[in-house]
């Protein structure tokens, strides 16, 4: 995922939040409304619920990030509930804003690549997990960010046990996302996203503002 495609989200992040409260993040796209706006970010990527399901709609590129409050403890937990008609994406685990020590689970139906960002085709941190994944799964991420380590389920089957990954870096240069999915071309599914991090209930900006 290049620099250039997520630098959708960019800068400030939360901007001027004021007393605002937090919830864990817990979305059924069957019946959200427009407030899964608040902390779902598409801006620069094309994304409709259609039929009860966040889909994507661009040829190209189709990009979201979760904003959500760093927790104390440095752990985080995702589960997605996917459809993806067999194509490969990316989860986003941690996307700092350099390529070195933003962290993705890349999956296809063989298999999954536990990798950093690449850089003009580079790659600084890659490893390869072979595992059946269905077109449709229910897929879990857990990132210890104070200890670096990765762990997978794939329908409650756990298939990457405390994996490292590089550590988050001084040479981050925008805010850290903990949260995503990346995909290319139209019609990539997400019906469910639970979180143990909390998100804001309500902020001061729109995603569409940038």
């Amino acid at each position: 995922i290049s620099s250039l495609t997520i630098s959708i989200v960019t800068g400030t992040g939360a901007a001027t939040l004021g007393d605002v409260g937090t919830v864990n993040l817990d979305v059924d796209f069957e019946n959200e409304t427009s407030d899964w706006k608040n902390y779902i970010v598409t801006s620069g990527s094309e994304w409709k619920i259609i039929d009860g399901a966040l889909t994507s709609q661009g040829a190209g590129d189709n990009v979201f990030v979760i904003q959500t409050v760093s927790k104390p403890d440095g752990v985080y937990t995702n589960t997605y509930h996917i459809e993806s008609d067999g194509r490969p994406y990316s989860i986003i685990i941690r996307y700092t804003g350099w390529f070195a020590d933003s962290v993705y689970l890349r999956v296809h139906p063989t298999g999954v690549y536990l990798e950093s960002g690449p850089l003009l085709g580079y790659r600084p941190f890659q490893k390869h997990f072979i595992a059946a994944i269905p077109d449709n799964a229910v897929i879990t991420v857990t990132l210890d960010d104070e200890k670096s380590l990765v762990s997978v389920w794939v329908d409650g089957r756990e298939i990457i046990h405390d994996e490292e990954v590089p550590e988050d870096s001084i040479l981050s240069w925008m805010p850290t996302y903990y949260g995503g999915i990346w995909v290319e071309g139209p019609g990539f599914k997400v019906t469910k996203i639970n979180s143990n991090a909390e998100v804001y209930v309500e902020q001061s900006f729109s995603p569409l503002d940038f």
